[in-house]
């Protein structure tokens, strides 16, 4: 009695179709994968490692982006506090409390204009009520 043999796609050897060689599918003709069991396992492990490289650098480049994004607001923050520097009241309450600078449109230009000096409880109430949040570059 002869052993039936399948050839591996991957590797081209020729093994006894068995499941000591090749994994289990129900799809297939004899019931057996295409590749072999060493030739499937390199490939699981490559496509993790893949997956994992990729993943890592996706994540490194989303901070290197909000880390850019951060310093970019940041410093027009920074210019406009000196180039609009001595109200004491604010803009909306008109009360003398700690003010903080505050972006009109949501856009943070680098134009004076586009900022105003508010309390705390407004600059809040504000920008909860305009939700428009946007840095431009």
């Amino acid at each position: 009695m002869t052993q039936k043999t399948k050839i591996c796609v991957k590797c081209k050897k020729e093994l006894p179709a068995t499941t000591e060689y090749f994994y289990y599918c129900g799809k297939h003709k004899d019931g057996l994968r295409y590749q072999c069991k060493d030739c499937q396992r390199e490939y699981k492990r490559s496509r993790r490692r893949e997956i994992a490289k990729n993943t890592k650098i996706y994540k490194k480049k989303t901070q290197q982006e909000n880390r850019e994004n951060y310093n970019h607001y940041q410093n027009i923050h920074n210019k406009i506090k000196r180039l609009k520097s001595g109200q004491i009241y604010c803009s909306i309450c008109n009360q003398e409390k700690n003010l903080e600078l505050s972006s009109i449109d949501g856009k943070y230009s680098e134009d004076v204009n586009d900022y105003w000096w508010l309390c705390h409880d407004c600059h809040g109430l504000y920008d909860r009520i305009n939700k428009t949040h946007k840095i431009k570059k």
